[in-house]
């Protein structure tokens, strides 16, 4: 196949993926503003408005579009790659061939097309013109989806864990040196936003609080007053600036330190720098900024600090000076999860996949492979894995379950008999089922094809639902799913309008209105199927389902769903699942009737402030009722009297500090 990319070729990254298109045998070319110092073997390179070389870049994009044009027609490809979407992206949106792939990289999206309503515009049109929209993390795919309705797909950058690896006989963060000062390092080019300022101010607090530190700046020195700050906070001694190396310098320079940090101030795309200490066996200390939450998984590879803060950053790294334990442990996760999610191999293949999909070399597997499929569950007072979610991680699938009442029991990871495990999320308290699955959502590996929410009482064979995350996965559209034949559990499910939740409280009836169309209808969230668009379409600030919800949750996606251009669809299965009953709901009456209530209120508020009222007002007097009732057959603690406390308190108040009573994470003082 011949493909063009456009792109800028003296970048390490871009030199990375023309090199891995030379290594598949097709024929690549690449037009760009400025040719590689480096030599590209196997790659044509062709300079676009050379005669404007001392014009601003955006100026000779613009200038240079003809050159492109004539370029392409002679090249003829069979595919055209932009890499970066502000300027390569307006080369491909008016070069006149196709298909086109758009890759967005960060500031394109983040910093260029915000920036005046001609460039959101601008950008708008460039997405227009794809074929295909890829993005290198979750934020920046987010960030993307300002300026297209169409789905956007995970392509990261990989990593080289061949190359960046923790030093076996070195002093590393697995091998840390105790008696010495400790070794950080910084590998970003060093700009206003790189945060270099932020680390030296840091290093001078830390400094001055006995904490020895020495400290390496690799990268281009964009901004020389970097080593003039060093100089008048006294660092001299305690810092040096390399400037840029390749690769296998840096590598070297990271199997050296103990602790890498990436402190950016004002927007961050995705972070290679960080995975690469990740996979160097380094904790990172990093910015809680743009797509760096999306690499660093905070107290678990790392830890996250709030940007442009010079005394959050000193903290984090003293914290890290005192624990060598700990520098080891985050260490040890960041190297796995590197190897697990993000090497070479992984982010080439999928790579492939966009390519064959976008020229109909080849299509996508009509049933996907369990590690493609995420899956996530939330678990309350349970001490073992549900079997259907045990043999999803049997057969390949990325579970992760979150252990809300820390119940469940530990698993026997030497065990060869239990196969692949799951991932345990222990958050030490009881997040709620919402915020649950948002955690767990959290804790999945980037650029999986499809998601699925598991209620634990879901039961039938794993094989429905592998078949039901292909049918999402098959879609280019963003599309959420549920299985058919729900009979009432999960799957589409009425909506109950306004007076007919007043009708259900007031009559104690669960009777509904035939639905007539899919308005009427929501998704449960009992069993939800997302494809990789979808997940991204739906996500507000990292959060998929609304943490305040509870049990409306389900019903604020569908909605959310249908404002944003998400298919719904009822997926008929080639085997039967079931619903075991909410056996989890029994357990803790107390959630069930204060959320029950609570969230209703809270969901109809948003939607309309008078029925909210309403509402408000017609629960408090049900709940004030219900709890008399219920206290002639006990008080006992986190029963149905609480419970009805809980939501009378709550109504009178709008206290969601009460949501922590309800959920058991702080006992309730007030008298009964």
């Amino acid at each position: 196949m011949r493909i063009c990319y456009l792109a800028d070729a003296p970048s390490v990254l871009v030199r990375r993926w023309l090199t891995y298109a030379v290594a598949r045998g097709h024929e690549v070319h690449v037009l760009t503003l400025t040719p590689s110092s480096e030599p590209l073997a196997g790659v044509t390179q062709h300079v676009i408005a050379a005669r404007w070389a001392r014009l601003p870049r955006t100026a000779r994009y613009l200038l240079g579009v003809a050159e492109v044009r004539a370029a392409l027609a002679r090249i003829a490809p069979d595919l055209v790659h932009a890499h970066y979407a502000w300027g390569h992206g307006i080369w491909a949106a008016l070069g006149g061939r196709g298909p086109v792939v758009v890759s967005l990289w960060g500031s394109d999206v983040m910093v260029s097309a915000p920036s005046s309503v001609a460039s959101r515009r601008m950008m708008s049109f460039i997405l227009s013109r794809a074929d295909r929209i890829c993005a290198t993390g979750p934020a920046l795919a987010r960030a993307g989806a300002a300026y297209t309705d169409r789905p956007i797909t995970i392509t990261p950058f990989g990593v080289d864990i061949e190359l960046f690896h923790p030093a076996p006989n070195a002093p590393s963060a697995a091998a840390p040196d105790e008696t010495g000062p400790l070794r950080l390092g910084m590998v970003k080019r060093l700009d206003d936003n790189s945060g270099a300022g932020v680390l030296l101010d840091a290093l001078a607090l830390t400094t001055r609080s006995g904490v020895a530190t020495v400290t390496e700046f690799v990268g281009l020195v964009a901004d020389a007053r970097w080593p003039q700050r060093a100089a008048e906070l006294g660092l001299t001694e305690r810092v040096t600036f390399t400037g840029a190396l390749p690769a296998e310098q840096v590598a070297e320079h990271l199997r050296s330190w103990e602790v890498a940090v990436q402190p950016s101030r004002h927007t961050e795309g995705f972070g290679v720098s960080v995975l690469e200490a990740s996979a160097s066996g380094l904790p990172v200390i990093a910015s809680r900024l743009g797509g760096l939450p999306d690499v660093v998984d905070d107290e678990v590879t790392g830890v996250l600090v709030p940007p442009d803060d010079a005394t959050a950053l000193a903290a984090a790294i003293t914290a890290l000076a005192a624990d060598p334990a700990r520098r080891e442990r985050l260490g040890r996760a960041g190297r796995d999860r590197v190897v697990a999610d993000y090497s070479t191999s992984q982010a080439e293949a999928i790579m492939d996949r966009v390519y064959a999909e976008v020229t109909g070399a080849g299509a996508a597997p009509a049933r996907l492979v369990p590690e493609r499929v995420g899956v996530v569950c939330v678990l309350y007072g349970s001490p073992a894995l549900p079997e259907l979610v045990a043999e999803l991680a049997r057969v390949g699938a990325h579970v992760v379950v979150v252990d809300n009442s820390g119940d469940l029991a530990e698993f026997v990871a030497d065990d060869a008999a239990c196969g692949p495990l799951p991932k345990i999320v222990r958050p030490g308290r009881n997040l709620g089922y919402s915020a649950g699955i948002n955690a767990a959502v959290a804790a999945l590996p980037p650029s999986l094809d499809a998601v699925l929410l598991v209620n634990p009482d879901i039961a039938g064979p794993p094989s429905a639902l592998l078949e039901l995350a292909s049918a999402v996965a098959a879609r280019p559209d963003p599309t959420i799913a549920s299985a058919a034949g729900g009979a009432g559990q999960f799957g589409p499910l009425p909506r109950a309008p306004f007076w007919l939740v007043l009708w259900h409280y007031t009559a104690r009836s669960s009777w509904h209105p035939r639905p007539r169309t899919q308005g009427d209808t929501f998704l449960s969230g009992a069993l939800l199927a997302l494809n990789a668009a979808a997940v991204t379409a739906l996500s507000d600030r990292g959060r998929l389902l609304d943490p305040t919800l509870f049990f409306m949750d389900d019903v604020e996606l569908s909605d959310r769903a249908a404002a944003r251009g998400v298919t719904t669809l009822e997926v008929p299965l080639g085997a039967s699942l079931a619903h075991e009953g909410g056996t989890s709901m029994r357990r803790r009456p107390a959630v069930r009737i204060y959320f029950s209530r609570v969230s209703k209120v809270r969901y109809w508020r948003r939607r309309s402030p008078w029925r909210g009222a309403v509402l408000r007002r017609f629960f408090a007097a049900e709940a004030a009722l219900g709890e008399r009732l219920a206290a002639r057959s006990g008080t006992e603690e986190g029963g149905a009297a609480d419970g009805f406390r809980w939501a009378r308190r709550w109504l009178r108040t709008l206290d969601s500090g009460i949501d922590e009573l309800a959920l058991g994470n702080r006992p309730d003082t007030a008298p009964r």
